[in-house]
């Protein structure tokens, strides 16, 4: 297979196990071999050389990121919370549960509260997980990832994960920047 016009992949790699799955396999063997394709691997920064060592090539660079510069800013960490609450489910009313036995401080208590009212009324409603998204869209701040992109323009965006954190900074990159994305599910 030969791509007819020249492609640029991002390929989000910070889980090691669905990183191995995709990189260690035929796909990015045959998309790399293709002249047309350049394919960049975003992944820690401690992990760059072990990658580039196994997959780098003249087609497939290796891009290290410090992760916690992606993650650790207020509003994503905001709107991670309020998402993750506003999931009706039992197992996310355990890890609640769980976190305030754990810890049983006033805080734990009220954020435990909350976490459960938000469980048993905003969660139900469809309009309230537009207006998230909605917000979070318009808050999400500039990373690192959107100036890759409009150095290298990619052409697509894969992240391994789509519920690790640093992958989920990749697809709102990508929807910023309008941005062909595919997520796999660990």
């Amino acid at each position: 297979m030969r791509l007819k016009t020249p492609k640029t992949i991002f390929v989000a790699a910070f889980h090691l196990l669905a990183s191995r799955n995709i990189l260690g396999g035929d796909v990015l063997q045959t998309v790399a071999a293709d002249p047309n394709a350049r394919i960049f691997i975003f992944a820690p920064e401690y992990k760059k050389d072990f990658l580039l060592s196994l997959y780098g090539r003249e087609t497939v660079k290796i891009i290290g990121i410090d992760e916690a510069v992606l993650i650790n800013n207020r509003p994503f960490r905001f709107f991670k919370w309020i998402a993750l609450s506003a999931i009706p489910t039992y197992t996310m009313l355990l890890r609640a549960r769980e976190k305030l036995f754990r810890a049983q401080t006033i805080a734990n208590f009220f954020e435990y509260l909350l976490k459960r009212f938000l469980m048993l009324t905003v969660a139900r409603w469809r309009f309230a997980h537009r207006c998230i998204r909605a917000l979070d869209a318009v808050y999400a701040q500039r990373t690192s990832i959107d100036d890759y992109i409009a150095e290298l323009r990619p052409d697509c965006i894969f992240v391994t994960d789509m519920y690790s954190d640093t992958d989920v900074c990749f697809l709102q990159a990508a929807r910023r920047n309008k941005i062909f994305s595919i997520g796999m599910v660990r």
